[in-house]
């Protein structure tokens, strides 16, 4: 990547390079939750627009990051965000646009039992109440109640459900786990409850 430049979110669009075609909108109340409260955690991948004699315009165009910006500027349309906020953006080189898309782009989602305990350490640890902690991620209340319980099961039964294995079909049987395959109600809904 090239250099990192602070830029207003009004001088920045969103590029046809970027590879995410389908789904763009698919968790952006979440995402644009995320940044209100903890900022923006990674920075944006950008290239100068160019005019039709490819001199630089002024504007950038997003190559990656592209639901970050859509988040972004769903913050500024709603006021929470001045539409010209200074936005941290690293300066695409010579790396090919949809490739680094691409790259961005390749990454594997946290497993719910990360997500209960991690919900359930904030709830305990931190004091939030389930409401706040749903407004910071941008969930419904009732997921993150529905975390918390599972954050509040045996360590057993947890450290169980990220090693392929998971509770038991039916309350009042053992509390020993069953494996992945075996299970045909316990499934944790995943993102959004």
């Amino acid at each position: 990547m090239g250099e990192l430049l602070t830029l207003p979110l009004s001088k920045l669009s969103a590029s046809d390079a970027n590879m995410r075609k389908t789904a763009r909108d698919s968790g952006l109340e979440e995402l644009a939750a995320s940044i209100a409260a903890h900022g923006l955690l990674q920075n944006l991948t950008v290239r100068p627009v160019l005019d039709g004699q490819g001199q630089e315009t002024g504007r950038y165009e997003v190559v990656a990051g592209g639901r970050r910006l859509a988040a972004l500027k769903l913050l500024a349309q709603r006021k929470r965000l001045p539409k010209a906020a200074p936005i941290p953006c690293a300066l695409l080189g010579t790396a090919n646009a949809l490739e680094v898309s691409l790259a961005e782009n390749s990454y594997v989602p946290p497993h719910p039992a990360d997500q209960f305990e991690a919900f359930h350490r904030l709830h305990a640890a931190e004091g939030l109440p389930a409401l706040e902690i749903a407004a910071r991620f941008g969930v419904a209340e009732r997921t993150v109640k529905q975390r918390l319980k599972l954050g509040a099961v045996s360590a057993r039964l947890t450290s169980s459900s990220t090693a392929g294995w998971c509770a038991p079909a039916s309350p009042g049987r053992s509390s020993a786990p069953s494996p992945a395959w075996a299970c045909r109600r316990w499934r944790p809904a995943w993102p959004n409850g």
